[in-house]
């Protein structure tokens, strides 16, 4: 049954009990009863007024696109069937998908979530969770996951140990103090800038990682690198605070400033993790007189026992 774009206020189907499929989207429904829709298989009202929704009874439900509605409320406990839901820019401050082991696609963007739990969801392949107040995500259980957006959050923890078939990351704009990708070896996309909290990102190959920036499928934030190996005692904070270069772009000479420390070293390597260039107690760097072609590089600065690692460009 199609009737979207119609301008309806109300939508009568209680004589309609064989109906498996409706596009109600783009209307003005506040309402919609399917409690008799037994049959009922696929569900499009997007872009109505709905505040809440009971799928109680649609137990044979493979599809529901409910986004754009004011919604509130959204039962889904019995449509154990479902295995695509798009719920995304509602207003919904819950969503229980624990009796939902079906789902492979999961859209809930744009809500008020502050949790979300996917331990029961073994089937999910894809979901979108961005624009939401959730604090933590757990995939562990999710483990043929290949797509996951969860940007612009406010995540302080985001397990993906599990996740050896994830290809997709996007986790920018979050509260991460750490980031484990080590098991993540089918990733070819990830975004995770904007994360201030966030220094090191534990990767399987430090190569193909940098060598991925610059190509732009992965997007980090200048503070940011990749190590084999985040457990190292690095205090990057009071690192930062004691040492300094310029300028950046380099075309000639690095000029560097270090204090609180001794015994200084640095090495300059390239995207691939090679070491072109490295030194002791030095204060300026002829880029010029080893020939560094143009492109990115990475300074790591030891001093005493803590350790930086800063981008740099040579022009």
């Amino acid at each position: 049954m199609r009737c979207g774009y119609n301008q309806l206020n109300q939508l009568n189907l209680s004589t309609n009990i064989a109906l498996q499929n409706l596009d109600c989207f783009n209307n003005q429904l506040t309402s919609l009863n399917v409690s008799n829709n037994a049959d009922l298989q696929y569900l499009a009202c997007f872009y109505n007024q709905l505040t809440s929704l009971d799928l109680f009874n649609n137990v044979a439900l493979k599809s529901l696109s409910c986004g754009g509605n004011p919604l509130t409320f959204l039962n889904i406990t019995n449509c154990i069937a479902l295995s695509i839901l798009n719920c995304y820019n509602d207003d919904l401050p819950f969503l229980d998908i624990s009796h939902n082991s079906n789902l492979k696609y999961l859209s809930c963007r744009y809500n008020q979530l502050t949790a979300l739990d996917l331990s029961n969801n073994f089937a999910l392949e894809g979901l979108e969770c961005d624009n939401n107040q959730l604090t933590a995500l757990d995939m562990s259980n999710n483990l043929i996951l290949r797509n996951l957006d969860c940007g612009e959050n406010l995540l302080n923890q985001l397990n993906l140990v599990n996740n050896t078939a994830l290809t997709y990351l996007r986790c920018r704009s979050n509260l991460l103090n750490q980031l484990n990708l080590v098991n993540n070896t089918a990733l070819i996309s990830l975004q995770c800038q904007i994360n201030p909290n966030l220094t090191c990102i534990q990767v399987w190959d430090t190569t193909y990682a940098y060598g991925q920036t610059t190509t732009g499928y992965f997007g980090i934030d200048p503070t940011m690198y990749f190590s084999l190996d985040c457990s190292n005692a690095i205090d990057i904070e009071n690192a930062n605070s004691s040492f300094s270069f310029s300028p950046n772009p380099v075309s000639d000479y690095l000029s560097l400033s270090y204090t609180g420390g001794r015994n200084f070293s640095f090495i300059i390597s390239d995207i691939s993790g090679r070491t072109l260039v490295e030194g002791i107690d030095k204060k300026q760097i002829s880029i010029s007189l080893v020939s560094l072609p143009v492109g990115i590089y990475f300074l790591t600065a030891q001093i005493g026992d803590k350790k930086v690692i800063k981008k740099f460009i040579k022009e």
